[in-house]
């Protein structure tokens, strides 16, 4: 339960929230125990590492802005959650990851082969459960996130160990990767709500800017979080290849950034070199810089709610940006 967002005052805020997120659970609990054999015993693995839940809280504040039909609501969150689940499970076979939110990955206790047919079995059942409850226009905007995100994807392994990339490319890349899929869990929301055009247009914006902030912080917490608590180990995306926020800024503007492109381009950064990176990227200010612009994302996504009429919903969203840029994990 460490990774839920647990700090939401749901009990005042959101009448039935805690009932709400326990249906979601139900719904993906029972999607991933209904198969028998290698299938059901692959997907039952995945509940052992559940994460925060963010993408279906947000389908829900989203209809909650409008009128909430739970039956169908709920089901349709919980489809957004499992093609969140989807690109981790992939994006560990691509990272040849060995561990996921403290526990070992799907590639890493079968196989790649698995792993992948994992992945493409879940983004099914999540387009049924959108079609069945959301309809078409549901469908076609977790249809087009998900085509976005494979984009971003693409971007991001076609720059893997290059130290050449900009802030404008990173941002880009982490809109199509990380920021669609939650603006339009926000907008899937509202479209299940029925809200006005307007509404629907502020959650987009609103849940766009939480998903760049979102990402930055990620990013920031790959060299500052506690390895434990993020279940990978700390500066893993380097390792890997990917280049972020803090990183970029160093390579741009550190006295010791001729340094800092070599590492990048290295492929075998050490544990000694990834400790130096810390401490350069601390001294310098840059993982301080990054969390700025990540509190500047904050700020456009609650000015953009800012023609929504006050209520507690509003009030739940606003406490999730919050939330976004200040956690730990």
């Amino acid at each position: 339960m460490r990774h839920r967002i647990e700090a939401m005052r749901l009990g005042r805020l959101w009448p039935g929230g805690r009932h709400d997120l326990e249906a979601v659970e139900s719904w993906i609990a029972a999607v991933l125990s209904r198969e028998d054999g290698l299938m059901g015993e692959v997907a039952r693995h995945l509940t052992r590492s559940a994460g925060k839940r963010m993408r279906p809280i947000l389908v829900m504040l989203g209809a909650r802005l409008g009128s909430y039909d739970r039956e169908r609501v709920v089901p349709v969150a919980a489809a957004t959650e499992l093609v969140h689940m989807a690109t981790l499970v992939h994006d560990d076979v691509i990272d040849g990851a060995g561990t996921r939110r403290g526990q070992p990955t799907v590639n890493v206790v079968w196989n790649d082969r698995v792993a992948v047919l994992l992945g493409d079995y879940l983004f099914s059942r999540a387009l049924t459960l959108a079609a069945r409850y959301g309809g078409e226009r549901v469908v076609d905007l977790l249809s087009a996130a998900v085509e976005e995100m494979c984009r971003g994807e693409m971007e991001q392994e076609g720059h893997r160990f290059d130290p050449d990339q900009t802030e404008e490319q990173y941002l880009v890349r982490i809109g199509q990767k990380t920021a669609r899929l939650i603006a339009d869990c926000c907008r899937a929301g509202g479209m299940m709500g029925e809200v006005p055009e307007s509404f629907l247009t502020a959650l987009g914006e609103y849940g766009y800017g939480l998903g760049v902030a979102f990402q930055i912080i990620d990013d920031v917490l790959d060299f500052t979080g506690n390895g434990d608590l993020l279940g990978k180990p700390v500066g893993s995306d380097l390792c890997e290849g990917v280049v972020t926020l803090p990183v970029i800024y160093a390579m741009a503007e550190d006295r010791e950034r001729n340094w800092i492109r070599e590492l990048v381009a290295s492929r075998q950064p050490g544990q000694d070199d990834l400790a130096r990176l810390q401490n350069l990227l601390k001294a310098g200010g840059y993982l301080e810089r990054a969390q700025d612009l990540a509190r500047e994302f904050r700020r456009t996504a609650l000015e953009a709610l800012a023609g929504v009429p006050r209520s507690p919903t509003v009030r739940l969203l606003e406490y999730l940006a919050d939330f976004v840029v200040e956690r730990r994990f």
